[in-house]
């Protein structure tokens, strides 16, 4: 399997064992012996399961971790190149000039996490689409985060325990609706939404929504004709990471 997991510890939380990050990373990749790597520090650790066929990708280095499952693609005003794919270190670099409002520039099939000492700050991100999953749950002033649920509680040593809500949830809906999870005080990010814990405050807010233009008609073979060259150019793009364009110039 592949994901990524770790933590962010501003000044006034609880340490965490900084080797709880290797456990929590093979974790993820316990059931194909995924590539690992991993990083921690006095201010949080980061780590990335790396499967066949997958991407991803972790930069340390000047205050800043960064995990990046999937892949990023950079559009919009200040990108080059029409989708400019981005690596860990690169998000890194973009982040520190762009802060969160890089995530709106983001196209691509992504889960981000950033930790940075400097700013005091963690942000954690998923694509447009929420293609893929990635819950959090605070303990104490501490966020941790993972793309299971079961490796949340490896870093603080501490069983999850199970929601009561959450089952009647499944049992009335045959699923547990997001945010909320199966756990107590762990959440999911929803699709194009980012979460941000700065100076002990821990806020989400949406860098993508999708808009539905009731008045624009077009004729059925017009759109049949723009969506299949989405389609193909949605696979083609992919072996590259780069964004996908409709023939009306927007970016999807």
């Amino acid at each position: 399997m592949s994901g990524l997991c770790g933590w962010f510890t501003p000044p006034d939380a609880i340490a965490i064992d900084p080797h709880a990050i290797g456990p929590m990373t093979r974790a993820l990749a316990r059931f194909d012996g995924a590539e690992v790597r991993v990083a921690s520090g006095a201010f949080g650790g980061v780590g990335v399961a790396r499967g066949r066929g997958d991407d991803a990708d972790l930069f340390e280095g000047d205050g800043q971790m960064v995990a990046l499952w999937g892949r990023a693609a950079l559009n919009g005003a200040g990108a080059t190149g029409g989708g400019e794919r981005l690596g860990a270190a690169a998000i890194a670099e973009q982040f520190a000039r762009r802060g969160p409002s890089l995530f709106g520039l983001l196209t691509g099939s992504f889960a981000i996490a950033i930790l940075d000492a400097r700013r005091g700050e963690a942000l954690l991100a998923v694509d447009r689409m929420g293609t893929r999953p990635l819950g959090y749950r605070l303990q104490g002033t501490a966020l941790i985060f993972g793309s299971r649920f079961d490796v949340l509680g490896m870093a603080a040593d501490a069983a999850p325990g199970v929601s009561s809500q959450a089952i009647y949830d499944y049992v009335y809906h045959h699923m547990v609706p997001a945010p909320e999870s199966i756990h107590p005080g762990a959440r999911r990010l929803q699709p194009g939404e980012y979460v941000r814990l700065h100076e002990g405050r821990l806020t989400t807010a949406l860098h993508w929504q999708i808009r539905f233009v009731e008045d624009d008609i077009r004729a059925v073979a017009q759109g049949k004709d723009e969506f299949l060259g989405v389609v193909k150019d949605s696979v083609r793009r992919s072996a590259t990471g780069g964004a996908a364009t409709a023939a009306s110039g927007k970016t999807i």
